[in-house]
């Protein structure tokens, strides 16, 4: 049987993308034991935002894992589940404490409901706000992957390969340990990338506007030459980078988080055939995030009623 040999494309893709995340490390690396040592970020939040990660790998582990009584059992808790829930929640407070800093003194508006969230402000209007943001932006990629596929169907190059999360066909706990709690890890620890990636854009360029095209490209590279489907493969990655600097920019990272979950629900097979097997899982998509708006919409009032009083006057 022949070897698979990858295309131009994705060797391409996987050299520039292998280089920015070694970037973006050993950059953290640095900047994060720079401020440690300074005595600068937001540490109390780094811890929380730690705490958090932490928990949803252990959550993840509980509903996922295959539990029994015998001594293996503890072995695989302390290796496989504490083991990369550190890890993972290290990352994350190596990223936001050598982010945060730098963040919060050139795009100052980009943390402020991101901070009021870690403090326990979970009704303050500009987090609904930024949370009913995030879900439209997030719905609007979603839309934007269905249609790559459909149009790579229809002009004959299906695209081959992609992100897929078919563990959340196996059953409810399943969804909710890809489809919940690993998707949220998966978007905070992409949000943080993304930030910090730009802000390294952001030093080296001198221009905000130069650092927004270079980040574009990358992601064109990144995850459109990938794919057989050039052009629309290529068409999509950059209306992606394109909408995802945006929202960060304009909105800030809470946004910025809640985009990726959102999207990463619709990297899940959904249908609207509700007699098909899977139609559950498109169901409980739709719920989430309907919930997700409903949340952000009537937080983002701040208790003002949307046929009443102060929200309709001019």
């Amino acid at each position: 049987m022949q070897e698979y040999q990858p295309t131009t494309g994705q060797r391409i893709s996987d050299a520039v993308g292998s280089s920015i995340l070694l970037i973006v490390l050993f950059g953290a690396v640095f900047l994060a034991y720079r401020n440690f040592h300074l005595g600068r970020g937001d540490r109390r939040g780094a811890f929380k935002l730690a705490v958090f990660a932490f928990s949803l790998v252990m959550l993840s582990w509980l509903f996922s894992a295959g539990h029994e009584p015998a001594f293996k059992e503890v072995e695989n808790f302390l290796l496989m589940g504490v083991a990369q829930a550190m890890v993972l929640a290290g990352i994350v407070w190596l990223v936001y404490i050598a982010l945060e800093p730098y963040a919060r003194r050139r795009w100052s508006v980009t943390l402020i409901a991101w901070s009021r969230l870690l403090g326990g402000g979970l009704r303050d209007p500009l987090v609904g706000r930024d949370l009913l943001v995030g879900v439209l932006f997030g719905v609007s990629l979603g839309l934007l992957y269905v249609l790559r596929s459909f149009l790579s169907i229809k002009l004959g190059k299906p695209i081959l390969g992609g992100p897929s999360v078919l563990d959340a066909f196996l059953g409810t706990r399943w969804f909710i340990v890809q489809g919940l709690l690993w998707n949220l890890l998966a978007a905070i620890l992409l949000a943080l990338f993304l930030f910090f990636l730009f802000l390294l854009l952001r030093v080296l360029t001198r221009r905000e506007w130069l650092a927004a095209v270079i980040f574009v490209l990358g992601g064109v590279i990144v995850s459109g030459l990938p794919f057989n489907n050039l052009m629309v493969a290529t068409c999509y990655a950059g209306l992606s980078s394109l909408l995802t600097v945006i929202v960060l920019l304009r909105f800030g990272l809470l946004a910025v988080v809640v985009n990726n979950f959102v999207w990463g629900l619709f990297l899940i097979s959904i249908t609207t055939d509700f007699s098909s097997w899977h139609s559950s899982v498109s169901l409980s998509i739709a719920f989430v995030i309907l919930v997700l708006a409903i949340y952000g919409f009537h937080t983002s009032l701040g208790g003002q009623k949307v046929f009443a009083g102060k929200l309709l006057k001019e």
